[in-house]
């Protein structure tokens, strides 16, 4: 008879917890918590990242598409400037000088204005020597005169040109170099000119323009498109002298009296019998060559504005429009 021998069991160890004691828990449970809290924060952060990361990319969507429609605001705008070259005159009556305000195109809109630069003065008719800037010069004067600016800031504007005081500006601190007789590329070169302040800027800029950039065409102003206060500086020459007979109520006249169709019609204006064949000779007209198109596109909300100077060409609608400057804003 055999007998059956098991080995002896061992106890097993207690794997059942030890009641913790009630700091222990605290601490337990304020790691849990701390835990809880990471993970919400990082979840939060990360759903914000996101958030930023996808509006950032709609933003940049929406820029692009309001730039893309202010480009075709340019186009627009040039077509129309083409279309009305068959016309005598160009006036403030016609369609280009219409603004065209929040046009729907699409999930966005345009905004288009044409505005005539061959209504103002052109400053880089400066740039030529005494004899041939005179009727310029004496023109400028006068309208720094009706606006109360000293007129002696047109003799910076010529040194300036004619970069005669050159060791002025190279002398300043950052020093800068002066226009070396060459025209003026933007109107806003004038603020880098000695004695020239914010307030005068604002006060002459709006009547002035620096095209064309070339010296020998379209000096003539058109009366249709020029301010009140720039009819009042039309000229005619007498005697090697300048006149200026325009006054306050005979600029009113020409207002009136728009649109004028023709040159020859300058006569016909009460009060002009006498000056409007001098007038025509010397520096007034009824057509312009060059404008300024800002057109704004928008998108959601977004807005981006394209501000071009172009010369409109004569004759042929299809000869290529020749742009001057472009600026995004």
């Amino acid at each position: 008879m055999f007998l059956l021998s098991f080995p002896i069991m061992k106890k097993l160890p207690d794997f059942s917890l030890t009641p913790l004691r009630k700091d222990q828990a605290g601490v337990v449970l304020l790691m849990v918590l701390f835990v809880i809290v990471l993970l919400v924060t990082l979840v939060i952060e990360f759903d914000y990242q996101s958030r930023v990361e996808l509006k950032s990319s709609l933003r940049f969507v929406d820029t692009e598409k309001a730039i893309s429609l202010a480009r075709s605001g340019l186009l627009a705008g040039e077509e129309i400037l083409r279309n009305n070259l068959s016309n005598n005159y160009d006036g403030l009556d016609q369609f280009w000088a219409q603004t065209l305000p929040g046009y729907p195109l699409g999930d966005g809109s345009i905004t288009l204005k044409i505005q005539d630069e061959s209504g103002k003065i052109n400053l880089n008719l400066l740039n030529q020597l005494k004899s041939g800037r005179a009727g310029t010069e004496a023109q400028v004067r006068r309208l720094f005169s009706l606006l109360e600016v000293d007129d002696r800031l047109v003799d910076e504007i010529i040194l300036w040109i004619s970069c005669e005081n050159d060791f002025y500006y190279q002398g300043l601190n950052p020093p800068y170099t002066c226009q070396k007789n060459l025209p003026f590329d933007t109107l806003s070169e004038l603020r880098l000119i000695r004695g020239m302040t914010d307030d005068i800027y604002s006060k002459i800029a709006p009547h002035l323009t620096v095209y064309p950039q070339v010296l020998d065409a379209h000096k003539f102003i058109n009366v249709n498109t020029a301010d009140f206060i720039v009819l009042q500086t039309l000229f005619y020459k007498k005697d090697d002298t300048f006149q200026f007979d325009i006054t306050p109520s005979l600029a009113e006249e020409i207002m009136k009296a728009r649109p004028i169709k023709s040159d020859n019609d300058l006569v016909n204006i009460s009060g002009f019998k006498s000056i409007g064949d001098r007038l025509k000779l010397d520096s007034a007209g009824v057509k312009s060559w060059y404008f300024t198109i800002t057109s704004t596109g928008e998108m959601k909300g977004t807005e981006k504005k394209l501000i071009e100077t172009i010369a409109r060409p004569p004759g042929d609608p299809k000869t290529k429009t020749t742009r001057y400057y472009t600026r995004l804003e």
